[in-house]
């Protein structure tokens, strides 16, 4: 586990309205943290004031010394509350590579970990109540970046480690459950009051004529089992999904032949199912038999 000190904002997405609180004055600091939580192709690339060598001692995480990066680190964002004081956890990226030095994206510019968006989680300001003891014996000091090696730093991380493993997202919830499914045994305690927090989800700008055409097109048949719509919405309409055959997360267009009309059974299934590359690959040939008869 890595601490990475950073300015006090809202969103981290680049929103010119979130001043960062906290920052010090290195200009780089201001410019790149305002970023940490703002995705670039499903990543999420974190920076972090790493001192005057602007580098991280990765070794201290189990890489060697010719290393250039660390996998499977959980980065733990820690910021001065402005309004009590004190360093609180705002954030994190569970399974992060860190490198050693610092490192230049072309839109995002610098940064110095990574993870997978799904990955990351921020914290809404009102719930970054986790704090960072101030006066206890081994606390993080005046560098940007902490390892937690001492007795209280390995306290608070098994604190924190009990924290980050109580999200999950429905992926790794199912894959959990699939596990333990076939233990037979007491019915378990669950949880009376289940954490929240929240994520940092892109909102992709969509087309609304594009879906109206692509429902029409389905005829109130899901397009690819070819099944009729399960049952009505509230809005008296056959109710379908609307699907998109390359994700538009990946880079996919919001466009006809991009997107599919699916029952809810065969829209999950096309997300999560085994054959899911091999669904890809139907609807992929039927917008293409679709386009050549338009």
């Amino acid at each position: 586990m890595l601490f990475c000190k950073i300015a006090w904002m809202e969103t981290y997405t680049g929103d010119p309205a979130d001043n960062p609180r906290g920052a010090g004055s290195l200009p780089e600091k201001k410019d790149a943290e305002k970023y940490n939580f703002k995705p670039f192709n499903s990543r999420m690339l974190g920076y972090v004031a790493a001192g005057r060598t602007k580098t991280i001692n990765i070794n201290n995480l189990g890489a060697s010394d010719d290393a250039l990066s660390c996998k499977g680190v959980d980065v733990v964002w820690i910021a001065p509350r402005p309004d009590q004081g004190g360093l609180v956890v705002v954030g994190w990226y569970r399974k992060a590579t860190v490198f050693r030095k610092l490192q230049r994206h072309a839109d995002r510019g610098l940064y110095q970990c990574e993870a997978e968006e799904a990955n990351c989680v921020l914290l809404e300001p009102a719930s970054r109540d986790f704090k960072i003891e101030s006066r206890k014996k081994g606390r993080p000091g005046q560098f940007n970046t902490w390892f937690g090696d001492s007795p209280y730093g390995k306290k608070l991380k098994r604190k924190l480690k009990k924290l980050l493993n109580q999200e999950f997202d429905e992926e790794q919830l199912n894959a959990k459950a699939s596990q333990l499914a076939s233990r037979s045994g007491r019915p378990p305690a669950g949880l009376e009051k289940p954490s929240s927090t929240m994520r940092k989800i892109v909102a992709w700008g969509r087309d609304p004529k594009v879906r109206a055409h692509v429902l029409q097109r389905a005829k109130k048949h899901c397009e690819l089992c070819g099944a009729p719509a399960p049952f009505v919405d509230s809005d008296h309409v056959p109710f379908l999904e609307v699907h998109h055959v390359k994700r538009l997360v990946d880079g996919g267009a919001d466009v006809p032949r991009n997107a599919v009309a699916l029952c809810p059974n065969c829209h999950r299934e096309a997300h999560h199912g085994i054959k899911r590359k091999e669904i890809r690959k139907r609807l992929r040939k039927k917008l293409k038999r679709v386009a050549s008869r338009s």
